[in-house]
């Protein structure tokens, strides 16, 4: 029980950070804090940051989430989390990652 305890403590304080672009859009490239648990290849605008323990969010702030693990999440390592139309953060959505998440919700096939 004891070592169940440390485990879920370590995994809930986890935590890394995400560059923020430099460059591109408005990036100031400092570093953004992310609620992932993991490294993230993504790339995030300020002020948008990469979280959820899968680092499948776009957030103006860190999100936590269940740790669970999608398809569709692999997508998101190569996305640009940045401000959309109307100021929300959000993934935009090229056509690499449409055909991407239409891969995933397909099986993969």
């Amino acid at each position: 029980m004891r070592l169940l305890t440390v485990l879920t403590l370590a995994s809930a304080c986890a935590c890394v950070t995400v560059p923020a672009a430099s460059g591109s859009r408005g990036g100031t490239g400092q570093e953004r804090p992310s609620a992932s648990v993991g490294t993230s290849s993504a790339r995030a605008v300020a002020p948008c940051v990469i979280s959820g323990c899968s680092g499948q969010l776009c957030a103006s702030q860190p999100l936590f989430s269940s740790c669970e693990w999608r398809m569709e999440y692999a997508c998101f390592a190569s996305a640009i989390c940045e401000p959309q139309e109307g100021g929300s953060c959000g993934w935009t959505m090229t056509d690499a990652l449409t055909e991407c998440l239409a891969t995933a919700a397909d099986g993969g096939r």
